[in-house]
């Protein structure tokens, strides 16, 4: 008998012993099963985070987008790592099927975040070069977009290099390029005011500096020269305007295209030409605001680059006989 009943005594123990086996292996199967990668995982598709989601958010995305199959799991890990705050919106991709580990760990460290696009807008650029290089860039935003976001107004966009979220379409562009051109103009609106000239005015001259100058002293030293032609009524006898109306360089211009009918025909025309022929940078805005005095009126540049004065105009044929032959 005794036997018997220490055969009974042990009979509880094998059961808890392969109960608890049986559940921890079933618990090792679903963990294994909802941290690996679902059949569907979207290789290559964006997942866009929105600004503001919280963990909870981001996790049920996921799941909804077939990348974790458990968002109970995900958020999980991502807590258990303590890396909340790493978690960035924006647009994300995957080129190959992760674990629900794999993701977290992505996102963690950023890694599946696409990158905003780069666009650099030199100084001086057309409204048509802003929009070609924005769609090099951002080839989703199709061609002439821009140009009709901003009513195919020169003037009204900052040269700057800038970081083009994948979010933005062609309105969102357009209104950083203008806030950023209002933003950087701000701390010269009152010396616009005592400029004499209005805001308008003096991006339009500015625009000509960009393309007559070559740093700073010389668009300085031209803006002294062209606000005394205004001052006296003068006309600015620029070609920058012709460059902007027929594509050609100084060199290029022949005599008939300087008697073409244009309101841009700074020869014919006395003042200022009707809108920018580009967008200035800083550095001619400030030549417009503070300009170089000078006994000079008029000015060349030669092959090289060098800029050449004169103070009147027979001094200026010579030095066109001396530097431009």
């Amino acid at each position: 008998m005794p036997p018997l009943i220490a055969e009974r005594k042990s009979l509880p123990t094998k059961v808890v012993f392969f109960t608890v086996s049986f559940l921890l292996l079933l618990f090792i199967f679903v963990v294994v099963r909802i941290n690996s990668a679902p059949d569907d995982f979207p290789i290559g598709e964006r997942v866009v985070i929105e600004e503001g989601a919280s963990l909870n958010d981001i996790s049920h995305t996921l799941a909804r987008k077939n990348i974790v199959r458990s968002a109970f799991l995900f958020r999980g890990i991502v807590i258990f790592y303590g890396k909340e705050e790493s978690l960035r919106a924006g647009p994300h991709v995957f080129v190959e099927p992760l674990t629900a580990f794999g993701v977290a760990r992505s996102f963690i460290q950023q890694s599946s975040l696409i990158a905003p696009a780069r666009v650099t807008i030199p100084e001086g650029s057309r409204l048509s070069e802003f929009d070609a290089l924005l769609h090099a860039a951002v080839p989703e935003i199709p061609e002439g977009a821009l140009i009709e976001a901003v009513g195919g107004e020169e003037g009204v966009l900052f040269p700057d290099t800038y970081f083009i979220p994948e979010t933005y379409i062609v309105l969102d562009v357009a209104s950083l390029l203008t806030e950023t051109f209002a933003e950087k103009l701000a701390p010269y609106r009152d010396a616009i005011l005592a400029s004499g000239f209005t805001e308008r005015e003096v991006i339009i001259l500015a625009s000509i500096l960009e393309k007559e100058g070559s740093d700073a002293e010389s668009m300085r030293l031209i803006s002294g020269i062209l606000q005394k032609r205004l001052s006296i009524g003068m006309a600015l006898q620029v070609d920058a305007t012709f460059t902007y109306l027929l594509g050609k360089t100084s060199a290029e211009l022949t005599l008939n295209d300087l008697e073409i009918d244009s309101p841009f025909n700074t020869y014919n025309n006395r003042g200022l030409p009707p809108s920018p022929i580009g967008s200035p940078g800083i550095k001619a805005i400030e030549a417009v605001l503070n300009p170089t005095e000078s006994p000079y009126l008029y000015y060349l540049t030669d092959e090289d680059g060098v800029f050449y004065y004169a103070e009147t105009f027979e001094e200026h044929k010579k030095n066109k006989e001396r530097y431009l032959r």
